[in-house]
């Protein structure tokens, strides 16, 4: 186990957060948003316990059979959006990564805000992203 993962676990439990949790260090919170029903954050912790985790959300948005597009408007949303990456996954699919390293003491803190900030990109980021696939 990882202790940045134990730690974010239990700073979510304090603060009344619903996650879910899975194999291999994974980490699941879901939040209801004003442009999407839902975004689900999933945050996977390095397995040799080091202090970096990645979030990742997919399934934003398809662009099959549209790929073009899709390409377009992640390419303008990684120019706007500093935070992670925006990309089409090989089902074509919006999806958003974001890196980040953690400080032992205050990684539950850091986990939280960046699951916020995420879900916050994503949500502000969809009516873009839905105006390019239906355009």
């Amino acid at each position: 186990m990882s202790v940045y993962f134990d730690r974010a676990v239990r700073y979510l439990q304090e603060q009344g957060i619903k996650y879910k949790t899975g194999d291999n260090l994974k980490l699941s919170v879901t939040y209801n948003t004003e442009n999407l029903p839902h975004v689900c954050a999933n945050l996977f912790f390095d397995k040799e316990g080091k202090n970096s985790f990645t979030t990742r959300t997919w399934d934003i948005a398809s662009f099959k059979g549209k790929e073009e597009a899709g390409y377009a408007v992640c390419n303008e949303l990684n120019g706007q959006y500093r935070w992670g990456k925006f990309y089409l996954d090989k089902d074509s699919d919006v999806c958003f990564q974001c890196d980040a390293w953690l400080d032992e003491d205050t990684c539950g803190e850091e986990v939280l805000f960046m699951v916020r900030r995420i879900v916050g990109i994503v949500d502000g980021a969809y009516p873009k992203i839905a105006r390019a696939r239906f355009a």
